[in-house]
């Protein structure tokens, strides 16, 4: 799905937790924010810390990603390279250790492809 602003994160935020019949309050106290801040959130309201959205995302396990536009042209030199991870469910402390040990891996030596 194409993202434009904040309202779509939003929206797809409030549909996942809906799906998963998660009350707002429940994906707020799991997440670290308040209810009022999801609230806003799931309203679209621009006003968000990005720390925070990302705190949202991995409760309702969503991923996003970023791609350049495909009419932009971007030099060789600044692509970015990916690193591959497996798509896997973790119960939460068990996401906290793999998440660490990720920390952990050089850049330089994890698999890459380009």
């Amino acid at each position: 799905m194409k993202i434009s602003g904040v309202d779509d994160i939003g929206v797809i935020v409030r549909q996942r937790r809906k799906a998963l019949t998660l009350s707002q309050a429940e994906l707020a106290s799991r997440s670290g924010v308040t209810r009022q801040w999801l609230t806003r959130f799931e309203r679209g309201n621009a006003e968000v810390a990005l720390s925070k959205v990302f705190a949202v995302l991995r409760e309702l396990d969503l991923m996003m990603r970023i791609d350049a536009r495909e009419d932009s042209v971007v030099p060789r030199q600044y692509d970015i390279p990916r690193v591959v991870v497996p798509r896997m469910t973790f119960e939460p402390v068990a996401l906290a250790r793999v998440r660490d040990r990720l920390r952990a891996i050089p850049l330089d030596e994890a698999s890459c492809d380009e």
